[in-house]
C-alpha cells in the first residue's frame, strides 16, 4: 500500500513538472486557447504561491523553477521518509 502512495507521489511530480515546462514554453507565445488555460488551470496553484515570494524581477521568472524543485524535493522526501528507492 506504501508502494502504490508512493508510485502516485511520482506520477503526479513528473507530470507537474511536464506541465510546468509546457507553461513556460506557452508563455513564449502569445496564443490563447484552451489547452493553455488548462496548462495554466493546474499549475497556478504551484506557480502563484511562489511568484508571491519570490522578488520581482524585470524580465525573467524564476518561479517555475523554484516550483520544480520544490516539487523535486518533496518528492526526494518521501522516498528517504519511506526509505523506498527511486
Amino acid at each position: 500500500m506504501l508502494n502504490l502512495f508512493v508510485t502516485a507521489i511520482d506520477i503526479f511530480t513528473e507530470i507537474m513538472v511536464i506541465l510546468i515546462f509546457i507553461r513556460v514554453i506557452l508563455s513564449w507565445i502569445s496564443i490563447q486557447n484552451r489547452f493553455r488555460d488548462i496548462v495554466f488551470e493546474l499549475t497556478d496553484p504551484l506557480i502563484n504561491p511562489v511568484k508571491k515570494i519570490l522578488p520581482k524581477t524585470s524580465f525573467l521568472d524564476f518561479s517555475p523553477i523554484v516550483a520544480i524543485l520544490l516539487l523535486q524535493g518533496f518528492q526526494y522526501l518521501i522516498h528517504v521518509l519511506t526509505k523506498i528507492p527511486y
